[in-house]
Formats: C-alpha cells, sequence, structure tokens
C-alpha cells in the first residue's frame, strides 16, 4: 500500500438479522474506523447489511480497501462468505471482538484476509494508514513472506476526543421490540473507555492477549459537543461504566442543562452510584432515565464466585435510595453460574421486583477468550463448555436454561409490571407514539395495548372496570403462553 490517498474504502458490517429482533444500535465501533480513514481516503462507505443495501453494490474498480467488523458468532456463514467475497486484489483487513479472539483462525480459513486488528482499531488504523503498512503497528496482526507476524500488544490507556462522522451513516435506527418498529430514532456514543473493576464473568474491558484496558475518558466538553449534533432524541451510551468518576458526570449534566439539551439517555452503571442521590437527581434533569445496573444473582456465594464487590444486603441498601430516584432500572443477571441452583434461579424474579427493578436482561453465562471464570470451570465438576461458549452442567443444558430464562420472564412481566414500565417511559416522555405502547404489549403477551393509550393520552383515564378487563385480559394472555411453554 502506498502513501497516496485511498480513491475508495468500504467499510461493512457484516449482519443481516443480529439483534432485529430488538434494537438495533449503530455499529459504533466500525463508525470510529470510519472516522479515522476519511482522513486518508477520497471516499469512504460504510454499509450496515441489517439496512437491507447489497454491499457488493459498493465494490468498483476504485475500491483500495475493505474493512470488516465481525463482533459476534451470530451468523457466522453469512459473515465469511461475505469475507470470502472480496476480490483479492483489494487490501482487506477484519478487526472486531470475535476477530481477537480466532486470529490465527481467520487468517488460516481466509486467505484473502491481510489483517486483522486487535481490540480497539483506531489508532492502529491512524498508525498504519499513515506508514502505508502495517510493520511494528501495534495490535496489528498481518502476512508477510508467507507467515502471519503479530505485532506487539499494548493496552490503550487514552481517549480521543473526536466525534464520530455520522454523516458517513446510510441508514436510520430505530427502537425494536419482537421485530416492531416503534418509530422512536435512537443512536449511541462512546464517552469512555475500560471498566477498572474485575468481575470473573466479564471480559469486555480487555485487550488483545487479555491485556486489561485501563479506564479513560473523553472531556466533558467533547462529549456535550457531541450530544448536541446528534439528531435522534433518545441515545445510549455504550461506555462499559461511565459513572467512574461521578465528578466527570456531573460536569457533563452541568453542560447539558447549561446549553439547554433535550434527549434522554441509556447508560450503564454498578450500585455504587447510590453514594450521590443529589448527583442522581441531577442526572435526571438532564436527561439521564435509564440506568443498566448488573445485579447477577441473588445469593452472596454466587456473587463472591464471580467478584462482583458487593453483597444481597449491600444490594438492598442501595436499592433503597435508588428507588427514590425515577430513573428506568433495567437489571442484568446471569444465569448459570457456577454452583448456582434451580432455586437460585427461580429466585431471580421476585428478587428483581424486591428491589425495584423494572426491567431486566439475563444472560446465560458463556466462557469468552480470556475470561478468569475459565479455571473455576475446570475445577468444579459436573460442568463443561458446550460448542457455542455456554457453561452447562448435565443438571442444566443449554435447552433447560434456556425454558428456565422463559420462565423467570413470564413471572417477572406480571400485568402490574408492564403499567410499571408504561408509567416510568411515560414520564420519561418516551413514549411519543402508539407503535412503542403495540411493542411493548407484544414483547409481554400482553392484549391490553388500547386500555394503555387510552389511559395515557391527556385527559383520559381508565375506568375501575376497564382497569379489571385490562388485568383478566393480560392473566389469560399470560396463561395461554405458560401453555404454549409447558407443550414445547
Amino acid at each position: 500500500m502506498s502513501n497516496k490517498p485511498l480513491r475508495e474504502v468500504l467499510c461493512i458490517y457484516p449482519y443481516q438479522v443480529e439483534l432485529q429482533k430488538w434494537t438495533a444500535f449503530p455499529p459504533i465501533g466500525l463508525e470510529y474506523i470510519a472516522t479515522v480513514t476519511r482522513d486518508f481516503a477520497e471516499r469512504v462507505y460504510v454499509i450496515d447489511c441489517r439496512g437491507g443495501e447489497d454491499y457488493r453494490d459498493f465494490i468498483t474498480p476504485r475500491t483500495e480497501l475493505v474493512l470488516i467488523s465481525w463482533n459476534w458468532p451470530l451468523e457466522h456463514d453469512f459473515v465469511s462468505g461475505v469475507i470470502r467475497s472480496i476480490p483479492a486484489r483489494i487490501t482487506t483487513i477484519v478487526g472486531g471482538r470475535y476477530a481477537t479472539q480466532f486470529i490465527d483462525d481467520i487468517f488460516a480459513d481466509f486467505p484473502n484476509v491481510d489483517m486483522v486488528v486487535r481490540g480497539e482499531g483506531e489508532e492502529a488504523m491512524r498508525e498504519y494508514l499513515a506508514r502505508g503498512n502495517p510493520r511494528g503497528v501495534a495490535n496489528m496482526s498481518y502476512r508477510e513472506d508467507g507467515k502471519v507476524v503479530h505485532n506487539e500488544p499494548i493496552a490503550i490507556k487514552h481517549v480521543a476526543d473526536e466525534a464520530l462522522d455520522r454523516s458517513l451513516r446510510r441508514m436510520t435506527y430505530n427502537i425494536r421490540a419482537m421485530n416492531t418498529d416503534l418509530g422512536i430514532k435512537i443512536d449511541s456514543i462512546s464517552t469512555s473507555r475500560g471498566c477498572p473493576f474485575n468481575c470473573k464473568f466479564c471480559t469486555f474491558s480487555l485487550g488483545p492477549y487479555g491485556v486489561k484496558r485501563p479506564w479513560a475518558a473523553r472531556s466533558p466538553e467533547s462529549v456535550v459537543d457531541e450530544l448536541a449534533e446528534i439528531r435522534a432524541p433518545i441515545v445510549g451510551i455504550v461506555d462499559d461504566n461511565p459513572t467512574v468518576n461521578m465528578n466527570r458526570v456531573e460536569e457533563i449534566c452541568d453542560l447539558i442543562l447549561e446549553r439547554g439539551i433535550n434527549k434522554r439517555y441509556v447508560f450503564n452503571a454498578r450500585i455504587d452510584i447510590y453514594r450521590r442521590p443529589a448527583l442522581l437527581r441531577k442526572m435526571r434533569r438532564a436527561g439521564f432515565f435509564m440506568a443498566c445496573i448488573g445485579i447477577e444473582s441473588t445469593t452472596d456465594e454466587l456473587l463472591k464466585g464471580i467478584t462482583k464487590g458487593f453483597t444481597v444486603k449491600k444490594l438492598k441498601e442501595a436499592w433503597k435510595i435508588l428507588r427514590k430516584i425515577d430513573f428506568h432500572y433495567h437489571g442484568y443477571f446471569m444465569l448459570g453460574l457456577l454452583g448456582e441452583t434451580l432455586e437460585d434461579k427461580m429466585r431471580i424474579a421476585p428478587f428483581a421486583q424486591e428491589l425495584g427493578v423494572d426491567t431486566m436482561g439475563i444472560q446465560i453465562l458463556r466462557l469468552e477468550q480470556h475470561s478468569p471464570i475459565a479455571q473455576q470451570v475446570e475445577e468444579t465438576p459436573g460442568y463443561f463448555v458446550d460448542e457455542n461458549g455456554y457453561i452447562i452442567s448435565d443438571e442444566f443444558p443449554i435447552r433447560r436454561m434456556r425454558k428456565i430464562r422463559r420462565e423467570i420472564s413470564r413471572r417477572f412481566y406480571t400485568p402490574g409490571q408492564m403499567w410499571r414500565i408504561a408509567s416510568k417511559l411515560w414520564r420519561a416522555e418516551i413514549l411519543s407514539n402508539v407503535g412503542f405502547l403495540a411493542g411493548l404489549g407484544k414483547f409481554a403477551g400482553i392484549t391490553f395495548c388500547k386500555n394503555l393509550v387510552a389511559m395515557l393520552k391527556p385527559g383520559k383515564r381508565l375506568t375501575h372496570a376497564q382497569k379489571k378487563q385490562a388485568e383478566a385480559q393480560a392473566k389469560a394472555a399470560a396463561e395461554k403462553e405458560k401453555q404454549i411453554l409447558s407443550a414445547k
């Protein structure tokens, strides 16, 4: 590759249906790479295959570089087909979480792949494009003289203040639920990278070869400047832990309020945020409305086993304060932790309701490369890793785990819980159209959306009889769902 500006660069997010059942956020990891590449090319195309465009229509004689983001094992055959279809004359670079984990497999299976970027790719791509070759570029692997060369892995210790170039997008992103487009635009932003904590099941803050990524953050000014440019009313903050430095969070809130930016923000956090209730109220005034918090388990023994850093007692103490702040709380739970009993699993729904969780996500435990939990799996009799990376046992095979997860969700999303969700979203001014309510009702198997819409329209309230009718409809729908699950 020469140092002359590239004529055309094609950046591909190679998934067709990935998360289309639910909200699909923009592929901002790839978009950051495209933003960097823009300075070295005459034209850059970003193709998100979920939008329906055929990436092959953008491969022309002028295409000199193709960048492919391979993050997940989903749609493996389609992603593989995309990679193999790139002509050998074009320099092809693959990056992303999956590519970082399976570097040698990618070079072995795809002869047309010239390089793999390991971990975060912005700095590596910038240096590669400036030099014109990959020699000595940290966190890059490449072919040379029939061999694969792996350059030095390093932990990136800073975050650039550069904003995404959203003009490169070719599609819009809306909130979805159960394949229903709810008509509300969303976007995402990265304000920090890394996480200082060491939960055993989590590998998101690990870089190439398991190197820990130190927490680093953008300046509050650069974050708020980018928020002001975003047109979507709902913005997901994709940081692993944006609330590490709460003083910085307060600066961001002050700037948002000072500039009158009116948006709603979804963010990840640990329960430690309860220590700053006054700041939490300011966050709510600034537009932060949905806090996604890792709870993971319902017992001290299991929490200790994953080094979560808190106890059930501390969780309950924290939530006494958190419940007073009108956030929508989304709780993360892990299913299948080593030593977890059926009783532990089925305690998740009532425990989440007791805390005051509004919605929840339940993930079946997986073993990722460089995961600290690997040793525990080896040392615990009866547990093994299946072909898809799930940690399972003879007592709890993956099929049973999925059925248990469905049952936990059914028990959690009661009519009263759905009412609570709708009320909070209304207060946060998220329910801007009837489509959102339709999707919400479909998600829970509840058929009283029309009554909810009637109630939430200004000046209208449900009568006592209407409420009773809605509850009866909801119970009937839940019973029918239970029968369907039992039949399966």
